[in-house]
């Protein structure tokens, strides 16, 4: 997934990198030539002031052509980081749910394990683990109970719950 979305990123960066750069290209091979011609022929002609503010319009032209450039470049970066923390983020949070998810299956087997041997056992030590399992799963729903109630402020209405004995 990494590997996709680092290669998806970085096609893009090519593409947006081979179009700024025929861009240059172009204005380098022909913009700048015609430009350089009409500044001289200007110059030539007598309008000293008009070559030289053409040459100014000329720098500012470039200028601003530059600080797109820089713009973008920085843009990418931002992305790229942005992409690779959103990533991080994922694999954290899946990482953290399938300890939880092996965490719990490893419980449950130890129950099932305690479950059978109770069956080979007599009445009473069968219904001690029972007891032990409900007060578990009571444990438990106590807990959420509580989360739910601090996370919404929301409290059920009543006591404790009575175990049957």
């Amino acid at each position: 997934m990494d590997a996709a979305i680092a290669q998806e990123l970085a096609e893009e960066m090519i593409v947006k990198h081979d179009l700024a750069l025929a861009l240059q290209l172009m204005q380098d091979t022909v913009v700048d030539i015609l430009k350089e011609m009409g500044l001289v022929k200007l110059k030539r002609l007598g309008f000293q002031q008009a070559a030289q503010a053409g040459r100014l319009a000329s720098f500012a032209i470039d200028y601003c052509f530059q600080g797109f450039r820089f713009y973008e470049a920085w843009r990418n970066v931002d992305l790229i980081l942005l992409g690779a923390e959103e990533t991080q983020f994922v694999v954290d949070q899946m990482g953290r749910t399938i300890t939880r998810i092996t965490d719990k299956v490893t419980e449950l087997r130890g129950e099932l394990q305690r479950l059978e041997g109770a069956k080979k056992a007599g009445e009473d030590s069968r219904k001690q683990l029972l007891r032990e399992l409900r007060s578990k799963d009571y444990q438990e729903a106590h807990l959420m109970g509580e989360w739910f109630a601090n996370e919404t402020g929301i409290r059920a209405p009543g006591g404790a719950i009575q175990e049957d004995r």
